[in-house]
């Protein structure tokens, strides 16, 4: 679950420790708190205020210096934009800064839309090193399709139920051709992978359910394969 700690010293938001779409939520008073929840916790985003009540070993940049190191993302809130900060937010590349007053929505609005980046992203990186372990070079174009595919179905399981019907004419208006043509290239994407990667892996990966010497996969199931391994891995 994607944790968050909020660093604030006048509680500003009127809850304890909670779940929030998804996120799980702690909460820090003072700096030096702040500093040990950090380093007992693994964090994916902090919200820190400029005006936390600060101990005197432990300074809002240091705090700042920590959450860069652990690669945290920050979010960053004072109440008024005083050139030290300014110096923070540029040496720390801090891109997420609120002036308050400053809605709790709002925060956490921000914190889930680089959230939903993230995953994104590293959806995106685990679908090409998968495809390339079963043989599909970056090179051709059904990789680009195939990709973004099993992106939409990972998300929406609408579009594995109808491949053909949603899926195909949603890429090729995305990328301006045919439907026809995204499955063409989709296709000879898959032959490739029955023609270069190793029988027993893909034989392994399809869990028996293709006859090797038989017949390759259609492409509905190769899609499908792909989005029920990603969601397994995470089990």
């Amino acid at each position: 679950m994607y944790q968050v700690l909020v660093a604030q010293s006048n509680h500003l938001f009127k809850i304890d420790r909670c779940i929030h779409r998804g996120m799980e939520i702690f909460f820090a008073f003072d700096s030096a708190d702040c500093l040990l929840q950090m380093k007992q916790k693994s964090f994916d985003a902090l919200i820190l205020k400029y005006e936390l009540k600060q101990t005197e070993d432990v300074s809002v940049y240091e705090l700042l210096s920590e959450a860069d190191q652990m690669k945290i993302s920050t979010f960053f809130v004072s109440s008024e934009m005083e050139e030290e900060v300014l110096q923070m937010l540029f040496q720390f590349e801090i891109s997420h800064y609120f002036l308050e007053p400053v809605s709790f929505h709002e925060l956490f609005q921000s914190i889930i839309e680089v959230k939903t980046h993230h995953e994104n992203v590293f959806l995106t990186k685990r679908i090409a090193e998968l495809l390339h372990t079963l043989g599909i070079p970056n090179s051709v174009q059904g990789f680009s399709y195939i990709q973004e595919a099993i992106t939409n179905c990972y998300y929406h399981d609408d579009y594995k139920r109808g491949v053909t019907k949603y899926l195909y004419p949603l890429l090729a208006l995305q990328h301006h051709t045919t439907a026809s043509a995204v499955e063409k290239s989709i296709r000879h994407a898959i032959e490739l992978a029955f023609k270069h990667c190793e029988q027993t892996l893909l034989y392994d990966f399809f869990k028996g359910t293709i006859r090797m010497d038989k017949a390759k996969a259609t492409n509905s199931q190769f899609i499908s394969m792909c989005v029920d391994y990603l969601k397994n891995e995470e089990l």
